[in-house]
């Protein structure tokens, strides 16, 4: 895991191999200056298995208002940023993992969106179980005085994907399908006043009001697919345990007796 708290990025690779690593990029906007100034907070890039998952639009937003090209949160359809000189985001905590690439980072963007609460917290667990090689798990929540639609968005490739959506075990579900047999599958926790309003290249959820919380942990594999199944506090994958409550802790790993 790589970080830079001062403008705001966070890194988190798996291994250097080959097309099949797993790159997950993820964007604050802690200050804005010449070269560091798109429309970024909490944005994500991830790419693996020879496949863009998630990707930005960057200066083609300037010049083309292309919000499908975003992967990352928008009010009202649109992104938001603060202008040059304002204080801006900030990273509240951060956690490396040991012997892996992933970590736990938690930052706040009430400024850069204009209201009065935008925090995200991340896990990235870069151990491979099984067929999954990455555990991504994110509670993004969001407060304001006015109503608003939410849209909680990833926007991959499409020409190296196709996107389905499903139920699993009191769970609402989405696989994107990449190269090669390989896989994002996620899982919303909190699907209830959700709803889902895909294009052919960008996955995206709505929830509308003065507030709105999302819950949700994806997968990066080839191969079979995982099933998860809904506890308490979160998510079960396999053996793993998401605790949405305490992202912080990492994964609680299940030992089957």
């Amino acid at each position: 895991m790589i970080s830079d708290n001062v403008d705001g990025f966070y890194g988190f690779r798996n291994r250097y191999r080959d097309q099949n690593d797993v790159l997950i990029g993820l964007m604050n906007r802690n200050r804005r200056h010449a070269g560091w100034n798109a429309n970024e907070t909490f944005a994500l890039s991830i790419m693996s298995h020879d496949t863009t998952w998630a990707r930005m639009p960057g200066k083609e937003f300037q010049q083309y208002n292309v919000t499908r090209k975003f992967s990352a949160p928008l009010i009202d359809g649109w992104p938001r940023e603060s202008p040059k000189g304002t204080k801006l985001g900030y990273t509240k905590a951060i956690k490396s993992f040991s012997d892996q690439g992933g970590g736990y980072v938690s930052i706040d963007s009430s400024v850069n969106l204009n209201i009065t609460l935008a925090s995200r917290d991340i896990l990235v667990d870069m151990i491979t179980r099984g067929n999954i090689d990455t555990i991504i798990a994110i509670h993004d929540r969001f407060v304001d005085t006015l109503s608003h639609f939410w849209h909680w968005q990833i926007s991959p490739d499409p020409d190296e994907t196709n996107i389905t959506l499903g139920n699993e075990n009191n769970l609402s579900t989405f696989i994107i399908r990449g190269r090669n047999g390989s896989w994002l599958k996620g899982w919303l926790y909190n699907h209830q006043n959700a709803a889902y309003n895909n294009t052919e290249d960008v996955l995206r959820i709505v929830k509308q009001g003065f507030t709105a919380n999302f819950k949700i942990a994806m997968t990066l594999g080839m191969g079979t697919e995982p099933v998860a199944y809904r506890i308490a506090t979160g998510i079960n994958i396999d053996n793993a345990c998401i605790n949405f409550d305490a992202l912080f802790q990492g994964l609680q790993v299940i030992y089957l007796i």
